[in-house]
């Protein structure tokens, strides 16, 4: 499954349109930029690093849960070798 942002409200959310793999749509949702993690820049035409993926959906979680992450330095080295060309 992919999410696609088709549409921006007032930059408070964004219309994302959700399709299988063989691109039919599945739903519609409107959501709020902490309840997704951007994957792919289409104005750079490049991935987001694993590193920063990971380290956007831990500053989202609830205090409690960032507590539980020690993981997240270890996590973060690795993604940082991994993204390098």
């Amino acid at each position: 499954m992919q999410g696609t942002i088709v549409h921006c409200h007032n930059g408070e959310a964004y219309e994302v349109e959700f399709a299988n793999n063989a691109g039919e749509t599945l739903d519609f949702l409107a959501l709020r930029p902490e309840q997704f993690i951007v994957v792919w820049r289409a104005e750079t035409q490049k991935w987001v690093p694993l590193a920063e993926q990971a380290t956007h959906l831990i500053a989202n979680l609830p205090e409690e849960s960032q507590k539980q992450c020690w993981i997240l330095p270890v996590f973060c080295r690795i993604a940082a070798n991994h993204d390098k060309p």
